[in-house]
């Protein structure tokens, strides 16, 4: 028995406790009110004795928890109300009041109660005032009608009268009615008398009271805004005078001012000098250097017929055409990772226009710089096409990307090097980048040593590539800008990884590097150039959110990640994988945009040894490629440890 009543204990306080977590998390659900409206929200309403009128109240917002509320009559002997239904008593003056039971919101009304109805005898438009203002406009007579011109794009609201008045006993029934008689000219608030929509043109508005029938209008003109002047611009920026090369297209476009009510714009062409008809071809603006000469381009606006303006801009066509363009190789075999320059030549060689664009036909295989710097990122084949500007003639390479042999780290230099006691973060401060915490760069006070690193076999007279480890100071190499950062090489990082970033820090993963480029307002996989504006804001997000510094000069690029000094070059960034390499490790870096000289199949097996730094300083001054090169900032970055946000 004394278990079954505990039990009977245990099963009543669940209950209790169940009953009071639901009466709590309800509580923690509810939507307060914030404010209640009437439909006659601060009105004064007319009735006459046993009249009734019905108050209708919106709880703000609509979802509140409780939308109860009360009313309440200041003056019970004139009008009584019950659940928002109004009841005239007798003669007098009342105001009933809406109040909400959470927050005591308050609205009212207020009520006019006269012993009979005096019937209407007429209505009268007397005033016209601007939307949301009280400054009036005047009519103006037209014999008997009463007429309003307003501009297209204003807004009016009409005041009526309704006759007779008011008697000390007796009231009359002042409700009207709005319509316009052509509401493709103007529309208007059926019980409001405000205009909510204008087009050029004229109609009449008119209120017919509710009672009666009676009416009055108004004749309204609604007048078309009509331009002042024009503007041609190109690129955004006004021009009177344009220089431009055959073939060359450019888009210039009219500015209408102020716009108007029927903005059209008619585009001509006006000959000055060279072979009439052959200097440019026009359409709609667009216009397309074709021979040497002058003209004028011009742009009118009509306004239908209502009144011209027009601007127009001299432009001057000159140089010589792009006749072709060919590539210095047309196939090429290229191993992940790799890259390799292509040069385009543009003929005739004293063309006017030798720039070029490049496009890769599968971006996933084979990628292309704006300078046609071609990198293997995928095995297949790809086509790469150089477009010139001037003319749209190409030229197409195609790129077969096969595996390439693996790489190895030997001979480690750097025992006692790196160590615990020697590596530390270079100052203590932390970024967080969504769920990422980053380190400062890391630094190693005792490295100061410089090796040799081979990639090509044939070319180092070795049996296979490899790389040898070194690290570094900055100051040395960059004439103390950026003093005291460390650069490593890949071997570096590989080899000491747990002592650079120790738990729970580790070495970033390409996957850390583009979530950080997509935390700053990237897309973690597009290439940008220097002259992007995308671009320039995420580096400007790198240096102020994540406090990347640019080390060395602003003409030499280096190993910063990112770095002001690439974007001054106009050098783009990209992910650079080493699907190759012993370790599964990716690099997020700014490269060189092109490397020269040397033998190609050196070039194309060496290259990526310096694509994973910032080329352009050093022994190799140009950014060329050696099969063997002291590592310098060619060959060395800085490091920086992420870990994971728990």
């Amino acid at each position: 028995m004394k278990t079954m009543k505990t039990n009977k204990i245990l099963v009543g306080l669940a209950t209790f406790l169940f009953a009071m977590a639901f009466v709590f998390s309800s509580c923690d659900r509810d939507t307060a009110v914030t404010g209640v409206e009437l439909d006659k929200s601060q009105q004064s309403v007319n009735l006459v004795i046993g009249e009734r009128d019905t108050l209708i109240a919106r709880v703000i917002p609509g979802d509140a928890t409780n939308r109860n509320v009360t009313w309440y009559s200041d003056n019970t002997a004139v009008v009584t109300v019950t659940d928002g239904i109004v009841y005239a008593v007798a003669v007098g003056n009342a105001r009933v009041t809406v109040t909400t039971q959470d927050g005591n919101y308050q609205d009212h009304v207020n009520f006019v109660v006269a012993d009979h109805r005096i019937p209407v005898d007429g209505v009268t438009i007397d005033s016209v005032t601007r939307t949301g203002t009280t400054e009036r406009i005047e009519f103006v007579m037209d014999e008997d009608i009463k007429t309003i011109s307003i501009l297209h794009g204003n807004f009016i609201t009409f005041h009526q009268t309704v006759s007779p008045e008011d008697t000390e006993d007796g009231t009359v029934a002042r409700g009207v009615t709005w319509t316009s008689r052509n509401p493709g000219y103007v529309e208007i608030g059926a019980t409001t008398g405000a205009v909510t929509f204008t087009a050029p043109g004229t109609t009449y508005v008119v209120v017919t009271t509710t009672e009666g029938g009676f009416q009055d209008s108004v004749r309204v003109t609604v007048e078309p805004i009509r331009v002042e002047n024009v503007e041609i611009q190109l690129g955004g920026n006004a021009v009177t005078e344009h220089e431009m090369r055959i073939h060359h297209v450019r888009t210039f476009t009219a500015i209408l001012n102020p716009v108007p009510s029927f903005p059209s714009v008619a585009w001509t062409i006006e000959h000055i000098s060279g072979t009439e008809g052959e200097v440019v071809t026009m359409e709609n603006g667009v216009v397309t250097g074709v021979g040497e000469g002058r003209v004028y381009l011009i742009a009118t606006a009509t306004e239908n017929g209502l009144g011209d303006r027009s601007a127009r801009v001299e432009i001057t066509v000159s140089g010589i055409a792009v006749s072709g363009v060919t590539l210095d190789e047309t196939e090429l075999q290229l191993t992940v990772p790799s890259t390799f320059p292509l040069v385009a030549t543009v003929a005739p060689a004293d063309a006017s226009d030798q720039t070029v664009e490049w496009v890769s036909s599968n971006p996933s295989i084979a990628t292309v710089t704006a300078n046609g710097v071609v990198g293997a990122v995928g095995l297949g084949t790809a086509t790469i096409t150089a477009r010139t500007t001037d003319g749209g003639f190409e030229a197409t390479a195609t790129v077969t990307v096969i595996e390439g042999p693996p790489a190895v780290c030997i001979e480690d230099h750097l025992d006692g090097l790196i160590t615990p006691e020697t590596v530390r973060f270079l100052t203590p401060e932390l970024f967080v980048t969504g769920n990422l915490t980053w380190s400062d760069v890391v630094v190693a006070d005792a490295c100061d040593k410089t090796t040799y690193y081979a990639a090509n076999p044939a070319a180092a007279g070795i049996t296979q590539g490899y790389f040898m480890s070194d690290c570094r100071t900055a100051s040395p190499l960059h004439g103390g800008v950026g003093e005291g950062i460390s650069f490593f090489s890949w071997c570096a990082v590989m080899m000491h990884r747990e002592v650079l970033c120790p738990a729970p820090w580790r070495v970033p993963t390409r996957e850390d590097f583009q979530a950080l480029d997509r935390h700053f307002g990237g897309d973690g996989v597009t290439q940008r150039m220097g002259s992007d504006e995308v671009h320039a804001n995420l580096v400007q997000r790198f240096q102020t959110e994540w406090g990347a510094r640019r080390v060395g000069s602003i003409t030499s690029g280096t190993a910063a990640i990112p770095e002001e000094g690439v974007v001054a070059n106009g050098f783009g960034h990209r992910f650079f994988p080493f699907e190759t390499a012993p370790f599964p490790i990716h690099y997020w870096q700014f490269g060189p945009e092109r490397q020269t000289t040397g033998n190609a199949a050196v070039q194309a097996n060496n290259r990526f040894v310096f694509e994973i730094v910032s080329g352009m300083a050093g022994p190799s001054a140009r950014g060329e490629v050696r099969p063997f090169v002291g590592t310098n900032a060619n060959s060395a970055l800085q490091l920086r440890c992420v870990r994971d946000n728990n």
